[in-house]
Parts: structure tokens; C-alpha cells; sequence
């Protein structure tokens, strides 16, 4: 008996964290970069080991790129220093909604859209944030938080304010850049714990 709670709570460990640290629907930054002056920065989202439709082993993030076809499957690549950037986690609009993540259900079904209905690539209305935050928010935003381009995407005004949400992430940006990028380990760190009790206990 002993034996199986540990088989189940490092099964759970293994599908709630990512070797990387990375779960499900984490909206994915990578380090800025610069062409003629402008500095832009790219995202994507975490998707795994999760079996979608498109998707081929080793293929862990899905992002938009400047490319037929738009949308893809692709390999995180760690030489370009991805950090979880879930910047719009608890944001509260003019209305008084906060916005969370969706459930791995939506965001599992707004992938699939996506994959089979991309629209074409375009720098300020359909870019690779506008498609991150779709996923995880059912919201197209897209921000360029402290780059060149900040504030100049094309938001639909009426279901975000792109200074609001700017001024949020700055009033908050202590608590986003240490505490975004390790919102995983809470439960990483229970797993372990629990973990290490039931081999303590065989």
C-alpha cells in the first residue's frame, strides 16, 4: 500500500511540474531582442507532453511566428532563457473581473482553434503575444511590456485597458518577476515533501 501513495505522488509530481518548472498554459517570454534599434520580445505557451492535434514528440510550446503556417508546435529552446510570464494573473479590469488562467479544458480546446484557424501573422493586430494570451485568458492582448513597441499592439479597447494593464504589471512587477517564474514550486516542493515522508515510512 505504502508503495502505491508513492507510485501516485511522484506520478502526480511528474504531471504537475515540468522537469523545467514549466505547467500547462504558462504563458512562455523569452530574452528581448533587437533589430535596427527596435528591442521586441517573443512568447508562446507551455504545453508539454500533452497529445494535440498537429503536435509531434518533443514539441513542448506552441507559439505564432512570422511564417506559413502561423501557428505551431514547437521545442523550447533554453539557450533563449524562457521564463513563465504570467503577467495579467490577477489583473482586475474596470468591471471587477479578475483574470485567471483558463481550465486545461479551455485552453486545450482555444490551442485547437488556433491550430486549424490561425489568421495571418501581423506585427500589431495578430502577433505571437495576441496568441499567448488568447490561450491562457481567452483574451487577445498583446503588451510589449518595457519594449520598444509597448502599448502600440492593437488591443480591443473594450475588453482591456493596455495602460491599465501596463501600470499593473509595473505596480506588481517585484512580486511577477519572482514570483511567476517560481508559482510552480509551491507544489513542486508538497510533492517532494510527501514524497520523501512515504519512503520515510516503507
Amino acid at each position: 500500500m505504502r508503495k502505491l501513495i508513492l507510485v501516485a505522488v511522484i506520478l502526480q509530481l511528474v504531471i504537475t511540474v515540468d522537469i523545467n518548472g514549466f505547467q500547462f498554459g504558462d504563458i512562455i517570454s523569452f530574452k528581448p531582442k533587437s533589430c535596427k534599434g527596435i528591442s521586441y520580445q517573443h512568447y508562446a505557451v507551455y504545453v508539454g507532453n500533452r497529445t494535440l492535434p498537429g503536435k509531434e514528440d518533443g514539441q513542448n510550446i506552441f507559439e505564432r511566428i512570422n511564417k506559413k503556417p502561423s501557428c505551431v508546435f514547437s521545442t523550447l529552446d533554453m539557450t533563449e532563457e524562457p521564463e513563465v510570464f504570467n503577467y495579467l494573473d490577477g489583473y482586475k479590469d474596470k468591471k471587477g473581473k479578475e483574470w485567471k488562467a483558463g481550465t486545461e479544458a479551455e485552453m486545450t480546446a482555444r490551442i485547437n482553434e488556433r491550430k486549424a484557424n490561425c489568421w495571418p501573422y501581423n506585427l500589431l493586430l495578430n502577433n505571437c503575444e495576441h496568441l499567448a494570451t488568447y490561450v491562457r485568458y481567452g483574451v487577445r492582448v498583446a503588451l510589449q511590456y518595457n519594449m520598444t513597441g509597448e502599448t502600440h499592439s492593437i488591443n480591443n479597447p473594450f475588453r482591456i485597458s493596455a495602460k491599465d494593464a501596463v501600470k499593473y504589471i509595473r505596480e506588481n512587477e517585484g512580486w511577477l518577476n519572482n514570483g511567476a517564474g517560481l508559482q510552480v514550486f509551491p507544489q513542486l516542493t508538497l510533492s517532494v515533501c510527501l514524497a520523501l515522508f512515504c519512503i520515510f515510512l516503507m
